[in-house]
């Protein structure tokens, strides 16, 4: 992380580090102004000690729910027909103000798989952890888009 760069984030937990997954995890390290602290989470022990292996995550745990309650951002990387269990597991666990993003090439069928599990909460669409940035500091700054 460059020196005085202030993260966006204090935690972001990456859920389902494949291909996508650990993509995000590795620009996130490189670049060092997404998140102070990286968790990877996957259901496969396997999975998570390759993780492990490779250096890309701070923590690396099969516990999304333990994950989602630590994090400022949780990103969904997982296939598309998985985002409704998977946000059923994540979304009870998220702190107040914490954002939760996918990676999945559709939108509606996302939003409809995890909208049953927001109940009261704001939901908004951001593509990217970058667009997230911009969309945070604009909030702080009390301007909503």
């Amino acid at each position: 992380m460059a020196e005085n760069t202030v993260p966006v984030f204090d935690t972001l937990a990456v859920i389902g580090p494949g291909l996508i997954g650990s993509s995000v995890l590795r620009r996130a390290q490189a670049e060092g102004n997404l998140a102070r602290k990286l968790i990877a989470v996957d259901q496969s022990p396997n999975v998570c000690a390759r993780v492990a292996e490779l250096g890309i995550a701070d923590e690396v745990t099969t516990d999304a729910a333990a994950a989602a309650a630590q994090a400022d951002c949780v990103m969904l990387c997982v296939p598309v027909g998985a985002m409704g269990p998977v946000a059923a597991q994540v979304v009870p666990a998220m702190k107040p103000g914490a954002i939760l993003t996918d990676v999945g090439s559709t939108k509606v069928s996302v939003i409809e798989a995890i909208s049953l599990h927001f109940g009261q909460m704001c939901l908004t669409c951001l593509r990217t952890p970058w667009q997230a940035q911009n969309f945070l500091a604009r909030c702080r700054a009390g301007r909503f888009v």
